[in-house]
């Protein structure tokens, strides 16, 4: 570091230290983090060096933000793990709590200072041991208040409340997104739901009326389930779906107007959770494409009935097309289609968080290229020009055909079968598209040129005139940009006459012919078949 710059840094160090009024800033303090963690030890040191019962009120005041400055701030350091953090953080609070035992009666630990460490588990990237270290913290609080120790009553403001188990719940839900393991994530799952039936009953019996769970608590539980793995993750999501819908009607509100209380009714977030789960099950089960449907129709209905918030967005109708694509065959490509229709529909009339993408369009080309009808690659065609159309004439940016888009279409072209009429027309698709591509800018890439060439392997006769000039542009073209990978190759023998593919291969593969092809999509560009041959000049 420049001298002028440590000077610097050193400054601002002793004025953060010397400032003991105010540590709210120091979670994002603008200093690099090693100086960050620095200061905050120091700053730490400093209460711990401390004699028992003699902390002042000015240092009082600033624990809890230096708790929440070691929990909540993880970049502290690049060598040191989160739970060393996490531990500091602790410490600081069990100091806090021994400072009330010893008698000092501006030392009052609260549910705040518990929840920012909460707060700093369920982020810390530690999956099952984070979970668990909050549940028990969670646990321990509420032991403390439920018990009316000698410490509650001396003030010792703790009581787990929305936010402390929304922390745990928090937690367990990250667990199962970080294991790899599928029991692992099951059993992860079920810890959350079992702190949210947990929840539930220490509000229900009055235990604890701090404890109330909302929307958002329900949503984490339904987000570890859908990730879990489980078999019947779909039936339990849904099931919570149901139990939470009954809560709110049973629950009272404030407002005379309404049925229940607002914070627990199920809203689109809850409603999408259910809608993943079966997307999830859809290549699986022949009927969870259909429950999806249902769930998502049910969100319509509950829009129009004045429930905006229930009512499904854009990702709502991407997951069910998906859901049906994954029904291979026509009739799971077709029930795609209609809801991308449903979409362009609502955009059309008006309604501008419809603006359907890219993704939705991509979504049913492909179902219509693995249903493997006759007439599939027409199909893949109008589609591609109805996402063009809504890109150029309605302004849809974020619609604009990408390299998938146009792909999909030379794909469902290769997969065309039937007479030599019908395979002719096919290809004179494919290079249209292909050639339409280059003119709209869209860089190819290496899946492309493979399949342009599978296009010309199965569609044009062998050894035509058309199919080898063909083939010897589009591998051409396939060099230049450095897009040739073992995909390409492949494509290329099936393709090329035996004297043409001598000419264009290569006793070993340029580096810039490939320099554009992912490391691990570049196998068996070593050479073109057997001993490699020379290149001729492409």
């Amino acid at each position: 570091m420049p001298r002028r710059t440590s000077k610097i840094a050193a400054a601002l160090l002793a004025t953060a230290l010397s400032c003991t009024t105010r540590v709210e800033g120091y979670v994002n303090f603008d200093l690099p983090p090693d100086t960050h963690r620095v200061m905050l030890q120091k700053m730490t040191s400093s209460v711990h060096d401390a004699p028992l019962g003699t902390l002042t009120p000015e240092t009082l005041r600033t624990l809890p933000e230096l708790m929440a400055a070691w929990s909540q701030s993880p970049n502290l350091s690049h060598d040191v793990a989160p739970n060393h953090h996490l531990a500091t953080a602790e410490h600081l609070l069990k100091r806090l709590v021994d400072e009330r035992y010893a008698g000092n009666d501006h030392a009052v630990p609260t549910t705040d200072a518990y929840n920012a460490i909460l707060y700093g588990w369920a982020g810390s990237g530690l999956g099952v041991a984070a979970a668990e270290r909050a549940e028990e913290i969670v646990s321990s609080m509420q032991r403390m208040y439920t018990c009316k120790s000698s410490l509650r009553s001396t003030s010792m403001a703790i009581q787990p409340n929305t936010e402390s188990f929304r922390s745990v719940l928090h937690a367990w839900s990250n667990a199962v997104r970080a294991s790899d393991d599928d029991e692992l994530s099951v059993r992860a799952a079920q810890r959350a739901l079992d702190v949210l039936t947990w929840m539930v009953r220490l509000y229900k019996t009055g235990e604890n009326t701090m404890v109330k769970p909302d929307s958002n608590c329900f949503e984490l539980v339904m987000n570890a389930w859908t990730n879990s793995g489980h078999p019947e993750a779909a039936e339990r999501v849904e099931k919570l779906l149901v139990i939470m819908d009954r809560l709110y009607q049973d629950e009272p509100s404030n407002d005379d107007d309404a049925g229940g209380d607002e914070s627990l009714r199920p809203n689109a977030r809850c409603f999408d959770q259910v809608l993943t789960a079966w997307g999830k099950r859809a290549e699986s089960s022949p009927d969870a494409a259909q429950r999806a449907q249902d769930v998502l129709d049910h969100m319509e209905m509950l829009a129009s009935e004045g429930m905006e918030d229930a009512g499904p967005s854009l990702a709502s109708y991407s997951t069910v097309s998906a859901a049906w694509a994954k029904q291979i065959g026509l009739k799971g490509a077709q029930r795609a289609e209609e809801i991308l229709l449903r979409v362009e529909s609502r955009f059309l009339a008006g309604d501008s968080q419809f603006r359907p993408d890219a993704i939705s369009y991509n979504i049913v080309t492909d179902a219509y290229v693995k249903a493997r009808v006759k007439d599939s690659y027409k199909r893949a065609r109008e589609l591609l020009s109805r996402q063009l159309k809504m890109h150029t004439e309605h302004g849809v940016h974020r619609c604009r055909p990408d390299v998938f888009s146009y792909t999909l279409v030379l794909n469902a072209c290769a997969a065309t079968y039937g007479n030599r009429k019908e395979r002719l027309a096919a290809f004179n698709v494919a290079e249209s598209t292909f050639s339409e591509m280059r003119s709209n800018r869209i860089p190819a890439n290496h899946v492309t040129y493979g399949t342009m060439l599978k296009a010309a392997a199965k569609l044009l006769p062998p050894g035509s005139e058309r199919r080898e000039a063909v083939v010897r542009e589009v591998f051409g073209r396939c060099c230049r940009d450095g897009c040739v990978s073992g995909l390409v190759l492949n494509g290329l023998r099936k393709a090329a006459s035996p004297k043409l593919l001598n000419e264009l291969t290569t006793a070993d593969i340029p580096h810039q012919w490939s320099s554009n092809v992912p490391k691990h999509d570049k196998g068996g560009t070593n050479s073109i078949k057997g001993r490699p041959r020379r290149r001729a000049e492409v």
